[in-house]
């Protein structure tokens, strides 16, 4: 079992704690001239036969080429069984600034125990501080571990409603779909939470991504 890093903003944490979101969409990142032809997720075996890593295979096809030449890209968040640490808006504060707060959650700093950190998502009071962007938060800070139970490839476009109630996007409960309307659908909203985040572009350039689906493992101390 490996760990590895995700980033998620405010609003996702948000959702995985309530547990309206148990999926995540992720862009395939290629090599120049790559494409996918088969969309199936493969696991890369050693020679050894030890278990390899999960992804995809891709294919250049080069008219120089005799033969297409063919990689595999592994999914950079791991496989099944894997987890995810995520990475969240945040601040460091003294540990005793809201020790005795209830529905604060803190974690301490093991190296300097006399900090701690604490988070964006669900803070409902004054903070002392600014919040740190969720990419520069270290290891130790991370309070929530999810657990990947599946992983797939599509194309961006092809969610379904069904995923994108996954995705934390159900018309009823996420804010961006309140922020737009409680009559504007799941996968239109998703639309919009994902242009929020990669650009219009991207959305209409329709590309590969890793659809992760996960469950909580952890939340706070380990």
């Amino acid at each position: 079992m490996k760990k590895h890093p995700i980033l998620f903003k405010t609003e996702m944490v948000e959702a995985i704690l309530s547990g309206s979101k148990t999926q995540t969409r992720r862009v395939v990142k290629l090599p120049e001239g790559f494409s996918i032809q088969k969309p199936e997720i493969c696991r890369e075996v050693s020679p050894s036969g030890l278990k390899g890593r999960w992804g995809v295979l891709a294919t250049n096809a080069d008219p120089d080429l005799r033969m297409p030449e063919v990689k595999h890209i592994p999914c950079p968040y791991g496989g099944m069984g894997d987890r995810l640490w995520v990475r969240e808006t945040f601040a460091c504060v003294p540990a005793t600034a809201y020790q005795h707060s209830d529905g604060v959650q803190q974690r301490l700093n093991p190296k300097d125990p006399e900090i701690a950190a604490i988070y964006r998502a669900g803070w409902d009071r004054c903070l002392p501080t600014a919040w740190k962007p969720s990419l520069h938060m270290p290891r130790w800070a991370s309070r929530l571990l999810l657990e990947i139970v599946d992983i797939g490839i599509e194309r961006l476009n092809d969610i379904s409603t069904e995923d994108a109630c996954a995705e934390g996007c159900d018309h009823s409960k996420s804010e961006a779909a309140i922020s737009m309307g409680l009559h504007y659908k799941p996968k239109a909203v998703f639309k919009h939470l994902w242009q929020s985040i990669n650009g219009v572009e991207n959305w209409y350039s329709n590309p590969w991504v890793w659809v992760i689906e996960f469950k909580v493992a952890q939340v706070g101390e380990e």
